[in-house]
């Protein structure tokens, strides 16, 4: 096992990679600076082992590729690193086969371009968490910002996308064949699961409204109607800026299990008070509280997804002949 360790180095004007390794290696970078090289800041086309950057900066690289691309990684910690005005014409970090164990917190990702699948693309994954991603004036091609295949155990926590440019696919998170994509929270469960599904309401709006900034270039208005079973509920919803809910379920018991079914509402609620957008659920059949429910989440996600997309026709404008979308 060979061990490539800098601490506080500046790395720049350089031709080809900057980390280049071959076999079973780790990598240990701390505090240093990478900028202005022609290739992948760090390249591997074996197996790296044990990575870990912290506090590095990596601006105005260009690379052919990725400018961190590696065929195989196992135990890899990115943290508190910066990735501006980078060039690729791959994601900025690339992992093409597999990647066991990754963690990447508190990264920011600002004025990098990328000529496909955006700021981060991994394959074959076990154990993926990025944690307080800031995605800021990235420019991708053909793509999404984040780009996760055949994964499990995947977690986004608390990560803004804002005022980046997705040309081909809309979406700032794109997790194909994946399992287990979560959303994690604590609360006082133990009392009932009132303010821990309220805050999750919350939190989702905040990001969501966040992320969409101006809501520039998005088709803007949804809907979808979806059956389950008996039931058959209707979601339509617009990002006009204007919080409103119309809703119009009716939930024949008053628990689920543990849950309690008068919480729905309260999710829908604090989720369109926070991302401020009109929303109406209408339920238009069903007898059984469970499907009813799932009917209503898989018809709003699918809403979602027709409101999200880009719009070509007008894909750097805002969706509103006033010119904003705001309360």
């Amino acid at each position: 096992m060979n061990i490539i360790s800098s601490t506080q180095c500046i790395f720049e004007v350089n031709e080809g990679y900057t980390l280049d390794t071959y076999g079973p290696n780790s990598i240990i970078s701390v505090n240093n600076t990478y900028s202005t090289s022609s290739g992948a800041v760090v390249s591997g086309d074996s197996i790296l082992t044990d990575v870990m950057m912290t506090g590095d900066i990596i601006k105005s690289n260009t690379a052919n590729e990725g400018i961190i691309k590696a065929s195989h990684l196992k135990n890899v910690y990115i943290s508190d690193t910066k990735f501006i005005n980078n060039t690729s014409k791959g994601p900025t970090i690339y992992i093409s086969n597999s990647v066991e164990n990754f963690t990447c917190m508190n990264c920011p990702f600002s004025e990098n371009v990328m000529e496909f699948e955006g700021i981060l693309s991994i394959s074959n994954a076990n154990h993926v968490t990025l944690n307080q991603l800031q995605a800021t004036n990235n420019n991708v091609t053909i793509g999404s910002m984040i780009m996760i295949k055949k994964s499990i155990n995947t977690s986004v926590l608390l990560s803004l996308f804002q005022d980046n440019l997705c040309s081909n696919l809309p979406c700032a998170i794109s997790a194909q064949k994946s399992n287990n994509v979560e959303i994690k929270a604590t609360g006082d469960i133990e009392i009932d699961d009132h303010h821990t599904n309220e805050d999750v309401g919350i939190t989702l709006g905040q990001a969501l409204g966040k992320a969409l900034g101006d809501r520039k270039g998005i088709v803007r208005f949804g809907h979808f109607l979806a059956p389950l079973d008996e039931a058959l509920v209707q979601v339509a919803l617009d990002f006009s800026g204007r919080p409103h809910l119309s809703y119009g379920l009716q939930i024949p018991t008053e628990r689920v299990g543990t849950y309690d079914t008068q919480l729905v509402r309260e999710f829908f609620v604090a989720i369109v008070n926070h991302s401020q957008i009109t929303l109406h659920i209408k339920q238009l059949d069903g007898i059984n509280s469970h499907h009813i429910i799932e009917a209503t989440f898989k018809a709003f996600a699918r809403s979602m997804r027709m409101a999200l997309e880009i719009d070509p026709r007008r894909a750097h404008s805002i969706p509103s002949s006033k010119g904003v979308l705001m309360a």
